[in-house]
């Protein structure tokens, strides 16, 4: 994803801890807002409200209000719908073009209208959707997908981290980019691993 970006090895590790903080922040700022504004909470803890987020969001802007935020947050859900296809899209098409995976010959296709790789960004909408249509038939479909993909997070960066440890363990300690000396600390390996 950081083919463009210039100094990569400084920016996107960066970016990812800038997003962590500002992410991390805002969500706790509004939870901390929703806990505040729970009209009963003696109803949610006894699970007589069973939307607390729904009733504090009627309670404070009314009917419209409510369905004004809930058209927010699904526009903010498909804007991160579309950006993890072009992610996953990017990615099909990097493997694809080094012959990494089946289906490269098609998958590293350029469309020469648009210089965009269709049959990648197809695959990254199309397989996902059938995926998601299985929660019609199958029996607690939607709660298996959720948490395969909230785990799947976890274990996709942990995967990152457990690459660089071998790289670190494999090639002796690499010159850490986001300090500024040619320190070996283990404090410097450690930041690289986890950057």
């Amino acid at each position: 994803m950081a083919e463009e970006t210039p100094n990569a090895s400084r920016m996107i590790p960066r970016a990812m801890r800038m997003t962590i903080y500002v992410g991390g922040a805002a969500a706790m700022w509004v939870c901390l807002g929703l806990i505040l504004s729970v009209p009963d909470m003696h109803a949610v803890i006894a699970g007589k409200d069973t939307d607390p987020v729904a009733t504090v969001l009627r309670a404070a802007m009314g009917e419209w209000g409510f369905r004004a935020v809930i058209a927010i947050v699904m526009v903010s859900f498909l804007s991160c719908l579309i950006s993890i296809q072009a992610a996953a899209s990017r990615l099909m098409f990097a493997y694809a073009r080094d012959r990494m995976i089946a289906g490269s010959a098609r998958l590293s296709r350029l469309s020469p209208h648009t210089h965009v790789p269709v049959a990648a960004l197809m695959a990254a909408g199309i397989v996902p959707g059938v995926i998601a249509l299985c929660g019609v038939w199958l029996q607690n479909a939607v709660n298996t997908i959720v948490s395969f993909a909230a785990a799947g997070i976890y274990i996709s960066f942990q995967m990152l981290v457990l690459g660089a440890l071998i790289a670190r363990f494999r090639a002796g300690s690499p010159r850490d980019p986001l300090r500024s000396g040619a320190g070996d600390s283990p404090s410097t390996w450690w930041r690289y691993c986890m950057a």
